[in-house]
């Protein structure tokens, strides 16, 4: 199975993943300004993001990387 990495330090979302039946993942804390292109509407604002928290956490290729940014 591949690894699975949270790339986030909140509580609530590992609680999240262990609900659904994920048991066995890493803690990523990715080191990203929140920060977007004004003219985004907010579904790409946390699109955006999201991918580069995703970006920013060192894992191998065939690792899945979960982020997420709520509004």
């Amino acid at each position: 199975m591949a690894r699975i990495i949270l790339a986030s330090g909140s509580p609530r979302r590992q609680e999240l993943l262990q609900r659904i039946g994920l048991r066995e993942f890493e803690i990523s804390v990715p080191d990203v300004e929140e920060w977007y292109p004004p003219e985004l509407m907010p579904e790409d604002i946390v699109a955006y993001i999201s991918r580069e928290k995703s970006q920013a956490v060192q894992a191998p290729a065939d690792a899945i990387v979960i982020s997420v940014r709520c509004v």
